[in-house]
């Protein structure tokens, strides 16, 4: 039962906690880890130019939110998101 190894039960905030998962009456182990909650953010900004051409910028994670961290497994951490932090940049496109 994973639920009893020492190294599992550190990343749960309620490593006992047990509920009746199937409605017969008992009550079941369901160890429960909650996970921060994160916003990201991208802007962008465009002008179509009257030469069929277009200027653009932006930024992504716009307010610098940290990913969340996934403690006890490195497979996860930055899994979702690009871990740089806010990153701007600038564009032009031309179309013929």
């Amino acid at each position: 039962d994973a639920s009893r190894d020492p190294s599992f039960r550190q990343l749960c905030e309620a490593p006992d906690r047990r509920v009746d998962l199937d409605g017969n009456g008992s009550a079941d182990a369901a160890p429960e880890r909650e996970v921060e909650d994160a916003f990201f953010v991208d802007l962008q900004l465009y002008w179509n130019t009257p030469w069929q051409a277009r200027f653009t910028v932006g930024v992504n994670n716009a307010f610098d939110e940290s990913p969340f961290v996934a403690p006890g497994n490195a497979s996860l951490q930055g899994a979702f998101y690009d871990l740089p932090g806010r990153f701007w940049y600038v564009g032009y496109s031309q179309s013929w």
